[in-house]
């Protein structure tokens, strides 16, 4: 009974040996219901308990506010935003960065809410007061701080504390209420989207991280988690050493899938996502990134709180259950009951997307036949594919088919992040398993408009789809003009018909002006302007609208895509047609009409003379 009792032990003991006390902690960031992962204090608290150095993920706002801290002439900082931007995360790493102490943050926060940099600023003589979130002050310590902190955002002052002042957009306002010129300076600011920090008649920067672009950081993010340093001790796991590559620890698989950063990869595929999210006004915070990328690495679908373990790791492993690990089914939080993905804002903005629900005749087949041209995994392709195929294709019963479609699906989503896109090969392209089907041809051109790179063909055979999109929507005819854009308004009437009615045609070094920009914020949408003289008119080309346009192109109907997107359009010809108003004196609508060659000719409206010219 000893001997069986100390083996059981001896088994339990190099169980827990092999276990990797960063499994745990990076599940404290995960979707789970804990309220651990709502706090950078909270994370802090859990790296301690796990013997783990926290997350370290780079950003370039933190140097650069460090470098303003560090001159003669300090600013305050005003760093605002929604939950889970980073805002805490950001002013624990300015502290870490100015005093080069990565324990003085927990040193400071026994000081009680208002922190006080025990240093002055490396090239001024002035304090550092840090406050890490306005809405925990009571009525008594904000009458007690008000007055100094109004002071020194609205003027210098060598012996003024300087100030990083954190707190939510709403709650920022509402305490400047009383105090008139700082708060319309800051509502202007917020509404405007605009900074403020190259302007020598301010003293303090806003940094609104709502704003703040989440591609520049993404990559940081993925790595602060697959290249932490704990890593390590899974070389140590007897489980990887006795498995081998048959049954590897699908912890490691998913994070394999994650280090890989070629045009063909998952963080890739990611990236373009989070681009087109962005330009179509969807935030995601910093926060929610990092519950995606820990619910891909660790996500499981068989038992609460649904991630892995080491332990359930090493069973998963052992009996080949990689169906139930999938990160291709993770990063939409499949693994979660319904309800909790909800609750997420990432798992909702990716499902948006659709992806895996759209398909072509050509995926169809290759998956059905496995057709040798598709890339495959070996432990999240054929291996958890071919029964569920094999069965439906030999016994097509009703359970069988669900069980099918069902991984049918998760393939598709498979082969989503595993194909780089091409804007040519539009049947190869894994876009056509999303609901953007051109959205290589977004990025494509999103891309080289941030680069100034206008002369590109690509680009320009991108920007001649678009116009010719626009022309056919505005003039109602399936015309082929891609060079130039006729604005028309659509309130001619001849032989009991309408028909449309040229007010003006914009192009390259006419009296209206034709480009295509990006607007000067954080998400750097594209818009397609119109100029005349020294006024102008912009579009804003959502991926929406871009799908729209691009498929109007190829010959779809207006009707097979929501009326709030032909009234966008709507919109623009008739805030274009004011404009023209406004700039030339005269306007002499002409007619429209299509030459046999599909290109658009306009022609004067005439009198009818005969009275059977009516009929």
């Amino acid at each position: 009974m000893k001997r069986k009792t100390a083996a059981l032990f001896a088994t339990y003991e190099t169980h827990i040996m092999t276990d990797n006390p960063l499994i745990p902690f990076l599940a404290s960031y995960g979707p789970t219901p804990s309220s651990h992962t709502m706090y950078d204090e909270c994370v802090i608290k859990a790296a301690e308990e796990n013997g783990c150095a926290p997350l370290e993920i780079k950003h370039p706002l933190i140097d650069e506010i460090v470098a303003l801290l560090r001159t003669p002439s300090p600013k305050s900082v005003i760093l605002t935003g929604t939950a889970g931007d980073g805002k805490t995360y950001t002013a624990r790493k300015i502290v870490e960065t100015l005093s080069e102490d990565k324990h003085l943050w927990s040193t400071m926060e026994k000081d009680g809410k208002i922190y006080s940099f025990p240093h002055p600023l490396p090239c001024s003589e002035r304090p550092l007061r840090i406050i890490k979130d306005l809405s925990e002050l009571n009525e008594t310590e904000k009458n007690k701080i008000f007055s100094t902190l109004c002071y020194s955002l609205s003027t210098h002052d060598d012996k003024a504390p300087v100030f990083i002042l954190c707190a939510n957009d709403g709650y920022l306002l509402q305490f400047f209420k009383g105090y008139d010129p700082l708060y319309r300076k800051i509502i202007d600011l917020l509404s405007k989207d605009q900074s403020n920090k190259e302007n020598p008649r301010e003293y303090f920067w806003l940094i609104n991280m709502s704003r703040q672009s989440r591609q520049d950081i993404f990559d940081d993010v993925i790595d602060s988690i697959v290249k932490h340093p704990q890593w390590e001790n899974c070389t140590s796991c007897s489980t990887v050493k006795e498995q081998g590559q048959d049954q590897r620890c699908p912890i490691l698989c998913n994070r394999d899938i994650l280090r890989k950063k070629e045009h063909d990869s998952m963080r890739a595929r990611l990236r373009d996502i989070l681009c087109l999210a962005e330009t179509s006004g969807q935030h995601l915070p910093i926060r929610q990134l990092i519950i995606n990328v820990i619910n891909i690495l660790l996500g499981d679908h068989k038992q609460k709180p649904f991630l892995l373990t080491c332990k359930k790791a090493r069973n998963r492993a052992k009996k080949g259950e990689y169906s139930l690990t999938n990160p291709y089914a993770n990063v939409f939080g499949d693994n979660l009951p319904k309800r909790e993905q909800k609750l997420y804002k990432i798992f909702t903005v990716l499902n948006d997307f659709q992806i895996g629900f759209k398909t072509n005749n050509f995926f169809e087949h290759a998956l059905l036949w496995n057709n040798k041209e598709l890339p495959d995994c070996p432990y999240y392709g054929l291996r958890i594919f071919t029964n569920s195929r094999d069965q439906y294709l030999n016994t097509p019963t009703a359970e069988h088919a669900d069980r099918f479609l069902e991984d049918m699906l998760d393939q598709r989503r498979r082969l989503f992040f595993s194909l780089t896109p091409d804007t040519k090969n539009t049947c190869y392209n894994p876009w056509q398993l999303s609901l953007f089907k051109h959205g290589a041809e977004y990025i494509y051109m999103f891309d080289k408009l941030l680069t100034h790179n206008k002369s590109d063909k690509e680009y320009q055979e991108i920007a001649r789809k678009i116009l010719c999109g626009l022309n056919r929507t505005m003039t109602k005819t399936m015309t082929k003009t891609s060079s130039e854009l006729w604005i028309t308004l659509s309130f001619g009437v001849y032989r009991g018909h309408p028909i449309p009615l040229l007010i003006q045609r914009a192009k390259r070094g006419g009296e209206s002006t034709l480009s295509f920009e990006h607007l000067n914020n954080t998400s750097k949408m594209p818009v397609i302007r119109v100029t005349q003289k020294e006024t102008s008119v912009d579009l804003p080309l959502r991926p929406l609208l871009f799908e729209y346009l691009i498929q109007i192109d190829q010959g779809a109907l207006p009707a097979n895509f929501s009326s709030d997107i032909y009234q966008e359009i709507k919109k623009f010809q008739l805030q274009i047609a004011a404009m023209t108003q406004k700039t030339f004196e005269y306007i002499t609508p002409k007619e429209i009409q299509l030459s046999s060659r599909g290109e658009l000719e306009e022609r004067p409206i005439t009198i009818l003379e005969k009275e059977e010219d009516f009929l």
